[in-house]
This record gives structure tokens, sequence and C-alpha cells, in this order.
């Protein structure tokens, strides 16, 4: 703020990330259930690769796919869950580049050993979607900055592993920072043991980040994005649901998966194994 005052700007104010405004309409909401039909009423993870993550290993002589390979079957030995792989940025169709993960995603999957517990969406997905999916999830594992957001704007649990200040700063507004790694935790279990802990903490850091929401609707309104987006303007019609962030029109679709029924199979396949008691 204090370089844009030296320009001689007023009226200047800090604000969050704008996308903490977007709209998640019904249809989109419809549309991530259809991708995620298989897993039914289940715990799962959801996994967010990144190609830019990719390349910084890579310069630093790091396995990044065999090691999040290894993270990700970890994570589902561990807590006996599914695991959903996304690529958030995505060009269908196209070689891999930093605004594209298609190529990252796959490979790891095909690394992996509980491929038969993974669910890979690799193409491109309208945000509102992605969006969607990510308030279903149970936990989200990201390196990128917008899924980030995503899971803060839901309140959905988040592990970043990250490569900037940009992540740890945002997390910080939300008390989050013990959920920001480096990426060079790569290949010390680091990571799905920090994911088994936010899956073991995941009701408190619901509530905590909720507990942050209503200060980001305050500080995005009458911002231009959310006059133009949505009837009335879109913050207008987001309302405020204790443990569940801001939705529009009904509740947190990720919540569901907080207390599924007792008995409740984790795995497609007509597995038995099942949720211990918490």
């Amino acid at each position: 703020l204090a370089n844009l005052e030296n320009l001689g700007l007023s009226h200047i104010r800090s604000g969050a990330d704008l996308a903490f405004a977007m709209d998640v309409p019904q249809s989109a909401r419809l549309e991530a259930e259809n991708l995620l039909a298989e897993l039914g009423d289940r715990h799962f993870v959801t996994v967010s690769p990144s190609s830019v993550i990719r390349g910084y290993c890579e310069r630093d002589g790091i396995d990044y796919v065999g090691l999040m390979a290894s993270e990700c079957d970890q994570i589902v030995s561990d807590l006996n869950v599914d695991l959903v792989v996304i690529a958030h940025a995505a060009r269908t169709g196209e070689t891999e580049s930093r605004m594209n993960d298609i190529p990252v995603c796959r490979e790891i999957v095909r690394a992996m050993s509980h491929r038969d517990r993974v669910t890979l969406l690799d193409r491109s997905i309208d945000p509102a979607t992605l969006r969607a999916i990510v308030d279903l999830s149970t936990v989200l594992v990201t390196s990128r900055f917008h899924a980030m957001i995503s899971a803060l704007a839901t309140a959905t649990p988040v592990v970043v592993l990250g490569w900037s200040h940009k992540y740890a700063e945002v997390m910080d507004s939300f008390g989050l920072h013990d959920w920001v790694l480096p990426y060079s935790v790569l290949g010390k279990r680091g990571l799905a043991a920090r994911v088994s802990r936010a899956f073991a903490q995941r009701q408190v850091i619901t509530s905590q980040i909720d507990d942050h929401l209503e200060g980001i609707r305050l500080g995005l309104a009458g911002c231009s994005f959310g006059r133009t987006f949505g009837r009335g303007g879109l913050l207008g019609g987001l309302r405020r649901r204790g443990g569940g962030g801001l939705v529009r029109g009904r509740p947190r679709l990720g919540h569901r998966r907080l207390d599924p029924p007792a008995g409740q199979p984790l795995r497609r396949g007509g597995s038995q194994a099942q949720l211990r008691p918490r």
C-alpha cells in the first residue's frame, strides 16, 4: 500500500484475492458430484500437483514424480482413503508447461502402487467445478495457489506444498502456518505425515478457516468483481454458515464427508474396510 500511496493514489485499501468471491453455481456442484460419483459418500483426499514445483525439484535434483507418488501411496495406506488427483492448471492436448499439470498428474498416478484407489481428473475443468471438487474433499493437498484459495473459501482443510512466500502469507492470515510445507520436504515423509494430522484435525481446521471468512467477505464487499458477477452482486448472494464457509443457497457439500454413516466402506469395488471410530 505504501508504494501505491507514493504514486499519489488514494482511496486504497488492502483486500483478499478476488478468487475468494467466485460464484459456484448449482450446475458446477452437480458436475463435480457426477465426476466423483464412484466415491459415494466416502472420505477422499484431493491432490493437486504442480508442473512449476516439478521444475524447481528438477533444478534441485529432487525426483518430484517418484516422491509424490510415494507420498500419495503413504496417504492411502495411513488413512485408508481414496485419492482424487486433479490438474488444477490444465491445457488439454498440450505438452507440459507452467500452466499445464496434466502430464505430471498422469506420471504421478502411473508411478503409484495404489492406483486402484485413485480417481484421475486429467483434463481441463472449469474453475467453478474445480472449486466444487475441492469443497467435496475431506482434505486438499496442493501446490497451486488458487486451489489453496478454493480450499480456504470453502473451509476445506488444506496442506500446501509451496515454492513461494505467497502461500504462507495467505495461510498465515487464517492462522494456518503449520499447514504450509516447502517442496524440499519431499522424500522425508513430511507431507504424508502432515496430511494425516490434517485429516485427524479436520473439524478444528474447518472451524478455524470459517472464523476468518467473515472478515474476507467484508474486505471484498463492494469490489468490482462482486458487483459484476451474480444477480444483485455475488457477495450479496453469499451467506455465511457456521462450519461451512461462504456458500450459495445450500450447506457446504464437503461437510457430509466429515461424519459418514457407521460402517460406510471407504473404497470402491465392495471393500469392507471400515472407518475407525473417532
